[in-house]
């Protein structure tokens, strides 16, 4: 089974194909070093967000860094937007696939990390995530943090913690749908602080503020519980 959004794709760039036209299609997605975008920014930004939400988690990282930019534009990010409708263009028919392969094991998985001040104007931290049940994702996300984090501990720190968040509503759905979790969820995480501090469950007095609820969560799925 794939899930296929291509007449979707195909629809969208039908709509806005006059901002297309002499442009060929392109391989990558976004330039990071700018923002969005236009008088027709609101129709094209919610069938991005369609799009990604339901087949492509490619997508997630640009769909969250243009939304930023929905009330302030000029043409350069009106130029950005349409980069990824011609990324669209030439990767209009990339879908999701469920095989029976991908799921013989239907344990839950999690991919973890965190751009640290990656938002320039605020200096704020951008999470990414991505979790798999089996090898297929089920759900991923890409967000710029609600905090300005004062290191890159800090910010991966809060990274780990919406995820695990995520994970437990994951397991209890299973659990409720009867494909309970028997296994603590691995979380894969490349911080080094986190890491330690969630092995030791304890934490720096630094990170005193942001790990307390982290760790009570990663203790529930150590322990297997999902709620």
């Amino acid at each position: 089974m794939a899930l296929d959004q291509t007449k979707k794709v195909e629809a969208l760039l039908v709509d806005m194909g006059h901002h297309l036209e002499g442009r060929s299609g392109k391989r990558s997605l976004v330039n990071a070093d700018l923002r969005l975008v236009s008088p027709e920014a609101d129709k094209l930004a919610q069938e991005r967000e369609a799009l990604e939400k339901k087949s492509r988690p490619e997508l997630s990282f640009a769909i969250s860094y243009f939304s930023r930019f929905m009330s302030c534009f000029v043409s350069e990010h009106w130029n950005e937007a349409v980069r990824l409708l011609q990324y669209l263009k030439g990767n209009r028919t990339r879908k999701l696939v469920i095989s029976r392969d991908k799921l013989k094991s239907l344990t839950l998985s999690a991919w973890v990390d965190s751009d640290w001040a990656g938002e320039p104007e605020q200096r704020r931290s951008v999470s990414g995530m991505m979790v798999y049940l089996g090898q297929v994702p089920v759900f991923w996300k890409s967000q710029m943090q609600n905090r300005t984090s004062l290191s890159s501990g800090e910010a991966e720190f809060i990274a780990v913690g919406e995820v695990t968040r995520h994970i437990l509503m994951l397991r209890y759905v299973l659990e409720e749908l009867g494909f309970g979790q028997e296994q603590p969820t691995t979380v894969y995480c490349d911080a080094t602080a986190a890491l330690q501090a969630l092995e030791r469950q304890k934490c720096d007095s630094k990170l005193k503020h942001v790990a307390q609820g982290i760790i009570a969560r990663d203790r529930r799925l150590r322990s297997g519980r999902s709620r």
